[in-house]
């Protein structure tokens, strides 16, 4: 009887073999769409630096802040 780490090592190995792509994955992403039109947008001056803003849906209800992290834009939210 053949030891069960063994076979679990082997059907890995293939499913592993099976799934690698020559390009990496996050390189296979479809693009990004663009942003609605805004009904209101511009920068604003706040201790110093100069900050994007965008408004959508003015006439809406409760109002909701998205802020980005690093290395990311407003076009990474549709």
């Amino acid at each position: 009887m053949k030891q069960p780490g063994i076979i679990l090592f082997a059907l890995l190995l293939l499913a592993s073999m099976a799934s690698s792509q020559t390009t990496p994955r996050w390189k296979t992403l479809p693009d990004i769409p663009p942003l609605p039109q805004a009904d209101e947008s511009g920068l604003a001056a706040i201790n110093g630096i100069r900050l994007y803003y965008a408004v959508f849906n003015k006439a809406g209800k409760d109002p909701v802040i998205l802020l980005h992290g690093g290395f990311a834009s407003s076009e990474s939210w549709p």
